[in-house]
C-alpha cells in the first residue's frame, strides 16, 4: 500500500510537469527534488534491499 501511494503522488507530480507547454531544465530540477518523487525511489532502494538481503539468505541456505 506505501508503494503504491506513494508512487501514485510521484506520478501525478510527473504528468503536472509533462502537462506543461513547455519544460525547462528548472522544472526538471524542481521535479527532481520533489518529495513524491524522493520517497517513491527510497520506497524502491528499501524494497530492493530487503529482496537483496532474502535471497542471500536464502542461498545460503540452500548451500547448507
Amino acid at each position: 500500500q506505501m508503494l503504491e501511494r506513494d508512487a501514485q503522488a510521484a506520478q501525478a507530480a510527473v504528468r503536472l510537469a509533462l502537462a506543461q507547454p513547455a519544460i525547462s531544465s528548472q522544472l526538471v530540477d524542481n521535479l527532481n527534488a520533489s518529495i513524491h518523487v524522493r520517497t517513491l525511489l527510497t520506497d524502491l532502494f528499501l524494497v530492493d534491499e530487503i529482496l537483496k538481503q532474502r535471497l542471500a539468505k536464502s542461498d545460503r541456505s540452500s548451500a547448507s
